[in-house]
């Protein structure tokens, strides 16, 4: 707490500790962060925030913490109008798609391409991710 600018301290690419704990699946470590800053929007070079990186990673437990604590991160863009939805389908995190699914409504979402989750899904060849989104909306189709 003596130097509060240390959790704000960024590489080259402009991650900070808190990216690398969404990142690594280290839970406890975000918890305590978040308790001493307000970190849940910090971005890195590309507009990634914590969030993006836990769905993007797989870590549902971090996911589930951010969004409850602020429910924007959902929707929240990176330069490339990526969404933590966006991420987990690309990477096939099934629980995660479902979490974000329940959650808020963002089958439709598109990124700066016009990809949706579906799309990165079948790009990527995630057949269950499909199957669940195409179950959700058949329009998808």
């Amino acid at each position: 707490k003596e130097d509060p600018s240390l959790l704000y301290a960024e590489t080259q690419d402009n991650f900070t500790g808190f990216h690398y704990a969404c990142y690594n699946g280290h839970l406890k470590i975000v918890k305590f962060l978040i308790e001493e800053q307000p970190l849940l929007h910090v971005k890195n070079k590309d507009g990634k925030t914590g969030f993006h990186f836990a769905c993007s990673e797989g870590h549902l437990e971090i996911a589930k913490f951010l969004a409850k604590e602020d429910p924007s991160l959902l929707y929240a863009e990176t330069q490339d109008n990526f969404t933590g939805f966006h991420y987990a389908c690309y990477n096939g995190h099934l629980k995660i798609v479902k979490f974000l699914i329940e959650e808020q409504p963002l089958l439709h979402v598109k990124n700066k391409d016009g990809k949706t989750g579906f799309h990165f899904a079948c790009s990527e060849g995630h057949l269950e991710i499909a199957k669940f989104l195409a179950k959700e909306d058949p329009s998808l189709l």
